[in-house]
């Protein structure tokens, strides 16, 4: 009984959504498609650059540990 009324759920919601979006005038749309495409842009570089910045601020301190180390080996 349940699984009866989550499909009809379901296929409510579905054609419910189709409805909705067969309502609403192309352009709109269009426009809602391109505002994705560029949010998605935008957050593929938001993501890129934090990587980047991640990978290249564990380089710098991986080349510290070397370095301090050695100074401390020499001030023995």
């Amino acid at each position: 009984m349940v699984k009866f009324f989550a499909v009809v759920l379901l296929l409510v919601g579905a054609f419910g959504a189709g409805y909705y979006l067969g309502q609403r005038p192309v352009g709109t749309l269009q426009r809602t498609v391109a505002e994705l495409q560029q949010s998605l842009k935008d957050m593929s570089r938001n993501v890129l650059d934090t990587t980047l910045g991640i990978e290249r601020d564990l380089r710098r301190r991986q080349g510290l540990v070397p370095r301090y180390s050695a100074r401390a080996v020499a001030g023995r």
